[in-house]
């Protein structure tokens, strides 16, 4: 099968609108159009169909239109080109051509059009009206007229390969007859939308010329009665259908599947209570019922009940203040901080997705709330694109739409529209000023979402019918808002087991819960005073690695499940015995299988289980925002974005806070710890100098060290310190990056630089401080006094991050396209310096972790390569001369920075001690020691290079969860009040 190979799809109008899609290849389907009333058959046969029976090379005939039927009314007759029936099509965007192909494209119509006598019409168009091309009927189809009483050929048959081509002319229609059309074409393949059997130019990809079609609107009319002007054709249609591209890995339109597809969805269960045996996984929909290519569209057939069902939802909108109309705003701004999967109460298998705006007035603290359905807003974005509906299901979510994949991708779009004069927007003011009993015009209106997070119509209990994990011993279970992360919510189901386990299920996709955690791990369980959207009651589970967020329609289900999970965790705590685990580390639940599904890609370190515990520190949204099997140890809460850019300090703040953590940090401590962490996630690198880069990384690198070793198991050997290397990650801007990430990206070390950490290792293997699985021997910080050096010149110098495409210095992997919080940044790389290497506490059995400044950063790395020298550099000397130097293994890699090991040794001795021995004149032998793996219970022996003492704790917690609750209560983007800010540890303006 060729891979640009995709299925196409062809529909009929009937004279009440319905759409008849035809079955290529299939049974011919019924026409009952305005003007013409019978059969139409499609044939393609070129070999590059995908999902339908191959035939041989030898047979394939090309594409092949049949159609045959009556007219409902007679032709007009006249001048063959004024007159009479003629086949037309406008594309659903403008041509792809250039100013000197438009003029050659525009010459060679009119030359066409003149030796033809009339018989072809082009209009190229422009930006107000798309391209038009209209034929005469006789120009291209084979006409066979059979008179009444007489029976016509069958379509498909044979003999109508034989039908002779009548030339042009003019059709005297006779109501009467039973006329056959037939057309065939072997220089077209609509599945790979090439140019074929042209010499010396095919394969011609339509697409350099025509685009990329999405929808494109064939009709047969009648020009006489139009008075044969051809943009006028819709005066006198007879006969109207829509050509489709399917986008890769669809499928052709099935008329028995979709049949089965429309039976299924008449047996529906009660809510929240749906059979476990209902079948897992439902046949899809046909492609043309998953299409929408209009407000009209969206709308059509419904029945009277679900007609009733969103009369309630609008009746519900108005009834809440700041859900009404804005029209009192003259001044709109928008902004999409949310977007919220839902439940589709009319569709099985089908989860939508509803973009939350939030209109405000300039200068005002006047605002309103808005949600509306990424399919209309994607109908309403100029030029139309086709856009997949979003079928859940246990593969990864698909979402085509713009001409981008994912539903962050397209809030930025959304967001463009609604900052301009445009339609889309336009639409959104009209919908939302309309008043409750206005007729209800889909020209002007947009359907009203549902009511959130309440359990409306039987197909919220069909979308958890297989969430059959500890069903049976329920407490309590309920539809809630889940919040996933920084600008998505889902409806999900929340379960609390008799056994006082929590298990949240996506819908239709709820054989494994996506979050499992037992009630002896909650800390605290609390009801934030802040409403969701100004509508929606909140409340947060906090465990030692996550903070789960979730709201419900009400203030009363909120309590009930604030009361019932307190309640759980008391229980736990209060004597009534050890509690069992929600499952075993073999279980199929927390099974190498389950646990590489919800990270979304496969592990790649030996197929080792991933023990539960860790469950929080995986992506198990389904967004895939880190591609590996990634431990994110910076993602415990949501983080809204400082009105200031968070300065290059931060990462200096964090640091002290880790090196006075002490030998048993409290839990609140450490709590605050892992909090001020998330805020790495708003770092913009805008104007940072290269002074700044270094520093802000240096001290990432051994935050992440730390924090790594805090909630992972040590690694005591040399395969798991190298998977730890690599999966050990933070959230630093909008992409994750790990120890590793920041070794061969940001610092570009060489591979054989890194060697297992001989001093690194203080926690036992199975965790921190007694609050996971072990306990911490980490000593506290001792502190060594250094002046500030002047700082060079160049270390002040203002350096751009380049913001376009940079292969040399863009880090790590690509930007992953499901972060919701910003368009991605590229990154500049600090520049090369070999002290940083002596300074990075990644194999050296110094492994001091000073806090680095950039004011100063200079005399630190200076200080830091002069331990590194003293402490490792080891000299033999002979009759009093120095004969042999011993160096660690990673000095080998500084070698590249150097010509030869001479160069190499004048600039250690630049940092050796004044009592060492000199070096001599002649050469002086180098060796290389191995390094070997110590103990792992070999202390951190940390020291900072400040004199300034660690700030307080208490206030970096209270930043963090300000920033949490922020994004809460008004979404991404919201700055954080600048009396708060100016107090925060983790934030330095």
């Amino acid at each position: 099968m060729p891979s640009r190979s995709r299925p196409f799809y062809f529909t009929l109008y009937s004279k009440t609108g319905e759409k008849i899609p035809v079955a290529i290849n299939g049974e011919p389907a019924q026409i009952d159009a305005p003007g013409f009333t019978g059969l139409c058959h499609i044939v393609h046969e070129t070999g590059s169909e995908t999902g339908l029976a191959k035939v041989e090379r030898s047979r394939n005939r090309g594409l092949i239109v049949q159609m045959q039927g009556k007219f409902a009314e007679t032709a007009t007759l006249g001048e063959e080109n004024s007159t009479n029936i003629w086949l037309g099509g406008t594309l659903g965007s403008a041509l792809n051509l250039g100013w000197v192909m438009r003029n050659v494209v525009s010459l060679g119509s009119k030359f066409a059009n003149k030796k033809t006598g009339g018989r072809f019409y082009i209009d190229l168009g422009n930006e107000k009206a798309p391209c038009q091309m209209g034929f005469h009927l006789r120009a291209l189809f084979r006409v066979l007229a059979t008179p009444e009483g007489e029976e016509a050929p069958r379509l498909g048959s044979p003999e109508l390969d034989d039908l002779p081509y009548g030339g042009p002319g003019l059709i005297e229609v006779d109501t009467s007859k039973t006329y056959t059309l037939y057309w065939k074409i072997p220089y077209l393949d609509l599945c790979t939308w090439e140019l074929l059997k042209v010499p010396a130019i095919s394969p011609l990809p339509l697409e350099n010329v025509l685009g990329d079609l999405s929808t494109t609107r064939l009709f047969m009319y009648d020009l006489g009665k139009c008075g044969a002007k051809h943009p006028d054709f819709e005066k006198c249609i007879l006969l109207e259908a829509t050509f489709e591209r399917g986008a890769e890995g669809d499928e052709f339109y099935d008329p028995r599947t979709a049949k089965v597809a429309a039976a299924a969805i008449t047996q529906l269960p009660t809510v929240l209570n749906a059979s476990p045996s209902s079948p897992k996984k439902e046949i899809a929909l046909p492609h043309e019922v998953s299409i929408a290519d209009s407000l009209q569209e969206l709308a059509e057939d419904l029945s009277e009940e679900n007609q009733l069902l969103r009369d309630m939802f609008a009746q519900t909108l108005q009834e809440l203040p700041c859900w009404q109309g804005f029209e009192s705003l003259r001044s709109v701004d928008f902004r999409v901080p949310f977007y919220i999967e839902a439940i589709s109460r009319f569709r099985k298998q089908e989860v939508r997705s509803w973009y939350i705006v939030r209109a405000e007035a300039p200068a005002s603290d006047q605002f309103y709330w808005q949600a509306r359905d990424a399919e209309e807003l994607a109908v309403l974005c100029h030029p139309k694109r086709r856009l997949s509906r979003f079928i859940r299901g246990a593969a990864p979510r698909n979402y085509r739409c713009c001409s981008v994949k994912t539903l962050e991708q397209f809030r930025i779009i959304v967001g463009d529209h609604l900052a301009k004069d445009s339609k889309l927007r336009s639409a959104v003011l009209q919908a939302a000023n309309a008043p409750p009993d206005s007729p209800k015009s889909l020209s002007r209106l947009m359907q009203p979402p549902p009511r959130f997070f309440e359990a409306d119509g039987a197909m919220c209990g069909l979308a958890f019918a297989q969430a059959a994990q500890e069903q049976t011993g329920t407490k309590k279970e309920a539809l809630v808002g889940a919040v996933h992360f920084e600008g998505r919510i889902c409806e999900e189901l929340l379960r609390l087991s008799s056994n006082n386990t929590v298990r949240c299920f996506s819908p239709y996709d709820c054989d494994q819960p996506r979050v499992l955690f037992h009630a002896k791990e909650i800390l605290q369980v609390e009801a934030l005073p802040q409403k969701l959207l100004n509508r929606f009651h909140l409340f947060e589970v906090q465990t030692n690695l996550r903070v789960y967020v979730f709201c419900c329609a009400g203030a009363s289900a909120r309590d009930e499940w604030v009361a019932a999970l307190m309640e759980a965790s008391r229980s736990q705590g209060s004597g009534g015995g050890p509690a069992a685990d929600p499952a075993s580390p073999k279980s199929a639940v927390h099974s190498i299988a389950s646990a590489k599904k919800a990270a979304g890609k496969l592990s790649k370190a030996r197929a080792n289980e991933i023990p539960s515990r860790l469950w929080p520190l995986l992506d198990v949204t389904g967004a895939r925002r880190w591609a590996d099997v990634r431990y994110v140890l910076n993602d415990r809460l949501l983080t809204s974005a400082p009105p200031q850019p968070l300065a290059s300090d931060a990462a200096g703040h964090l640091l002290e806070q880790a090196l006075a953590l002490g030998t048993e940090p409290s839990q609140q401590s450490l709590t605050t710890y892992l909090d001020s962490t998330c805020m790495l996630k708003t770092v913009r690198f805008t104007l940072w100098s290269q002074s700044e880069l270094k520093a802000f990384w240096l001290n990432v690198y051994h935050c992440l060290l730390l924090h790594g070793l805090l909630v992972l198991p040590a690694p005591d050997t040399q395969e798991k310190w190298t998977a730890f290397r690599q999966r050990a990650s933070y959230l630093v801007g909008l992409r994750p990056v790990s120890l590793a990430d920041i070794e061969a990206e940001i610092f570009r070390l060489p591979k054989e630089s890194v060697a297992p950490p001989q001093e690194v290792g203080a926690i036992n293997p199975g965790g921190c401080c007694g609050l996971f699985v072990g306990k911490a021997t980490v000593k506290a910080p001792d502190t060594i006094k250094q002046a500030a050096d002047p700082v060079e010149p160049s270390q002040n110098s203002r350096m751009l991050v380049e913001s376009g495409e940079n292969t040399d210095t863009s880090p790590v992997d690509p930007v992953n396209a499901c972060l919701y919080l910003d368009v991605a940044e590229a990154w500049e790389a600090p520049s090369a310096d070999p002290r940083l290497e002596l300074g990075l506490a990644l194999g050296s059995s110094s492994c001091s972790i000073p806090v680095f400044r950039a004011a100063n950063l200079d005399s630190q790395l200076d200080e830091a390569a002069r331990l590194f020298v003293q402490a490792h550099v080891e000299t033999e000397a002979n009759e009093g001369e120095l004969g042999t130097v011993s160096l660690p293994a990673k000095c080998r890699a500084l070698k590249r920075h150097f010509k030869d090991d001479k160069e190499l040794l004048h600039f250690l001795w630049k940092f050796q001690s004044s009592m060492a021995l000199p070096l001599p004149d002649k050469p002086v032998q180098v060796k290389y020691r191995a390094l070997g793996w110590l103990s792992s219970r070999a202390k951190v022996s940390r020291a900072t290079m400040e004199s300034e003492t660690p700030r307080s704790l208490s206030i970096a917690e209270s930043g963090a969860r300000d920033a949490h609750v922020e994004l809460l209560s008004k979404g991404y983007g919201s700055a954080i009040p600048g009396d708060q800010l100016e107090t925060l540890n983790v934030i330095s303006l």
